[in-house]
């Protein structure tokens, strides 16, 4: 495992870090987080048509720039 001291990063770095102490950690932890007991998931019903919307609108003359 790679180990920096904080003396040896920029100034920069050293200023950033000290103002934010109370958000960075020292230690990551070794796992990721327990699974959450609720999922996300879309229910779809059978043979219902999925909408089909533009995005974003824009002029045709946005459109026919972006097309080229």
């Amino acid at each position: 495992m790679l180990h920096i001291e904080v003396s040896d990063l920029p100034k920069e770095i050293q200023q950033m870090l000290q103002e934010f102490t109370d958000i960075v950690v020292d230690d990551l932890p070794d796992k990721l987080p327990p699974k959450q007991s609720i999922g996300c998931h879309i229910d779809f019903i059978p043979r219902a048509s999925l909408p089909n919307k533009v995005a974003y609108r824009m002029s045709p003359k946005d459109n026919e720039e972006i097309r080229k």
